[in-house]
């Protein structure tokens, strides 16, 4: 399974004004546990947006499925924790795509 990332840097060519470019980049999930995945890969920063990925078609909408279950019981275990002021992580999901960043612990 992979995570395609989409970035949105700036960059900056010889002496052009710095532009925004976005771009696509895949890393393998190597594992994962509790609220994080692990991917084989750097450059990923707070706030990229990701999508999953999956060779064979039906594992993938199984894949998918077990996704968003996971990420509904984050979310609702960010909510829990939150109204008790223990952790804030802040989590958007919309269908199969989501956008996770986490801030300090409060």
């Amino acid at each position: 399974m992979y995570i395609g990332v989409t970035q949105r840097r700036n960059y900056s060519i010889l002496e052009k004004p710095p532009s925004s470019i976005r771009s696509l980049s895949f890393h393998e999930v190597k594992d994962g546990e509790g609220d994080f995945i692990l991917v084989d890969g750097i450059g990923i920063k707070p706030g990229d947006i990701f999508f999953f990925y999956h060779a064979d078609a039906e594992n993938a909408l199984i894949t998918i499925d077990q996704a968003r279950r996971k990420l509904k019981t984050l979310r609702e275990d960010y909510e829990e924790k939150r109204a008790r002021g223990i952790w804030r992580l802040h989590l958007l999901l919309r269908k199969s795509r989501c956008v996770i960043f986490q801030e300090a612990w409060s």
